[in-house]
């Protein structure tokens, strides 16, 4: 594992938690029509529930990876501090 590797990670991430919120609006927007419809909408609230559980999983996997991506920062920061100071 290096910084480059995670902050790479996190960016994809990014990408699919965004993806992930677009799914589970458009899910909303499907019960919301079927409602208006009239029609039963159980399974598909019962769809839309999963998914907003995992977009919430999805978000606290991302910050632990933010926060590894901070911490990696952080190490690299001290190496090169470490470096500089006068000996």
């Amino acid at each position: 594992m290096d910084l480059q590797t995670e902050l790479d990670d996190l960016h994809r991430a990014d990408r699919h938690v965004a993806l992930m919120r677009r799914c589970a609006w458009r899910q909303a927007q499907i019960v919301e029509r079927l409602r208006e419809q009239g029609r039963d909408t159980a399974l598909a609230e019962r769809l839309l529930a999963t998914m907003q559980d995992t977009v919430t999983v999805a978000c606290e996997h991302r910050a632990l990876m933010a926060g590894l991506v901070t911490w990696f920062q952080q190490q690299r920061s001290r190496t090169v501090a470490a470096l500089q100071a006068p000996r």
